[in-house]
């Protein structure tokens, strides 16, 4: 019996399944990176919205001058002891549209400051 090709078959099977997992790997890579992101953008509007004296328009320009990408900026003033609580959210379009199926994702972060 002969035996020759049988890896390179095997490789090309594989090769596809090899292919979706590397999308996948790189896709929650740059999703995780932009969550981060997200985060310490949130932290910064939040410490700027305890020091510039509840300025709303100041501190959503802030944001935006950061991320252009950002959808929704909510701005919550709790009481006095509870300080301010700062939402981003934006949707981030997927790399691998075709390979992982999923057209965007929501990114949303929340950042509570007390003065």
């Amino acid at each position: 019996m002969n035996n020759k090709g049988q890896t390179l078959v095997i490789f090309v099977i594989l090769l596809p399944v090899l292919f979706v997992f590397i999308g996948y790997v790189a896709e929650k890579c740059d999703f995780l990176n932009q969550k981060k992101n997200l985060e310490d953008l949130a932290e910064i509007v939040c410490q700027y919205a305890l020091d510039s004296n509840h300025n709303e328009e100041k501190i959503k320009r802030l944001a935006l001058e950061n991320d252009e990408t950002i959808q929704k900026i909510n701005i919550t003033y709790l009481n006095p002891t509870d300080g301010i609580q700062v939402v981003l959210v934006k949707e981030k379009k997927s790399i691998f549209r075709e390979i992982i199926g999923k057209d965007s994702y929501i990114i949303e972060s929340t950042m509570k400051c007390i003065e």
